[in-house]
């Protein structure tokens, strides 16, 4: 991401002549350039959605990301556990043992990695264009 950065940073250098490897920041009228990196770190204008399956190797490789984002200084906005099966009020006994592994997947990206949750339910048709995804709110 800041590869963008540095080609921009670059193109200004050379539109305001400016020599290899000088700074413009002390100039006057110098140009802030804003990159994807920045505007993804500005919370004001982008919401980080982490999404993750309510198994335990999603949900670790989802903190990994988490982390790497946070070094990067940007923080996830909230999570969303996609394709729950608890959420689905399901009643089938082989479906019901799989609730304990996701249960404990769930309460540990809430009680630590999410600010906010959502859950979805494990659904037999994606939910595609707006008013499929607006009947999952």
């Amino acid at each position: 991401m800041d590869a963008t950065g540095a080609y921009h940073l670059r193109m200004v250098q050379q539109y305001e002549g400016s020599k290899d490897g000088e700074s413009n920041e002390s100039k006057p009228g110098a140009l802030h350039i804003i990159t994807p990196l920045v505007r993804l770190q500005d919370a004001s204008m982008t919401h980080v959605v982490i999404v993750t399956l309510p198994g335990a190797t999603p949900v670790s490789q989802a903190a990994a990301l988490k982390d790497h984002l946070r070094r990067a200084q940007i923080e996830s906005w909230a999570w969303v556990i996609n394709k729950s099966i608890a959420a689905t009020g399901t009643t089938d006994p082989l479906l019901k043992a799989r609730l304990a592994g996701e249960r404990h997947q769930t309460e540990r990206i809430a009680n630590g990695l999410a600010q906010r949750t959502f859950v979805l339910p494990w659904l037999p048709e994606p939910p595609v264009g707006v008013e499929a995804l607006g009947a999952l709110v």
